[in-house]
Order: structure tokens, then C-alpha cells, then sequence
């Protein structure tokens, strides 16, 4: 089975902000990297920053393309879908799903089961 390629346009100054539906996020050096404009609010971004909870950075600022090349770690997140790794970027494996995509799709998953949120009686 073939996986859908996913794309992320850069705008016209150079820099990425989000593709199709989703939202993009880069890690690097242990730091989350995300646009600060031109992106949706939401729960979903919201579960995103909770990782400042861990201890883990986040920049939110204009994120050059170049970066998606620098990175660590890449992963997308939709209201739909959750928090999704992406391991191959332009046909080269960057490998397993890194630690910290890992922490975070774990909270996102694990958010959904709190009284305050989850609709379950």
C-alpha cells in the first residue's frame, strides 16, 4: 500500500505555516518550532503547546522551509487526526517516531480521556 504524500506550501516570503488540514511542527535541538500566524486555534494546537508542561520549548515565529531539512523530528497535527510523525521528508527516511512526537501524541490521546474534555459518562 502506497501512504498519501503530504505537502506543506511555503508562503510567498519563504516561510511554512500549514498544508491542506494541518497544522506542521518541527522539532529541533529539543525545541518544538511553529508558525505563530496564519494557522487555526484550537484543542488540538492547545495539546501541542502542553509540551511546555514537560519542559519542552516552544517558538512560535515565522519557521523558514529550510528547517523541515534541519529537523529532528516533523510531525502534523488535525482536529481530525491528532498528532501525526511524519519519518520521510522528500523520499529520504528520517526513521522512527522521535521522543518527542512521542510525548506529545501520547498527551493529545490521553487528553481525550479527562473529565474535562472526553464526552464519556
Amino acid at each position: 500500500m502506497t501512504r498519501p504524500r503530504i505537502a506543506a506550501t511555503p508562503l510567498n516570503d519563504g516561510n511554512i505555516t500549514k498544508g491542506s488540514g494541518y497544522s506542521i511542527v518541527f522539532v529541533k535541538d529539543g525545541t518544538l518550532y511553529t508558525a505563530k500566524k496564519g494557522v487555526l486555534e484550537g484543542i488540538t494546537r492547545q495539546s501541542v503547546f502542553d509540551a511546555r508542561n514537560a519542559g519542552i520549548p516552544v517558538h512560535l515565529d515565522d519557521v523558514p522551509t529550510s528547517l523541515a531539512y534541519e529537523a529532528n523530528e516533523i510531525f502534523i497535527y488535525t482536529t481530525a487526526g491528532g498528532v501525526m510523525p511524519i519519518t520521510k521528508l522528500d523520499g529520504e527516511s528520517k526513521g522512527e517516531v522521535g521522543p518527542i512526537t512521542k510525548l506529545i501524541w501520547d498527551g493529545y490521546w490521553a487528553m481525550h480521556y479527562t473529565a474535562e474534555i472526553s464526552y464519556e459518562s
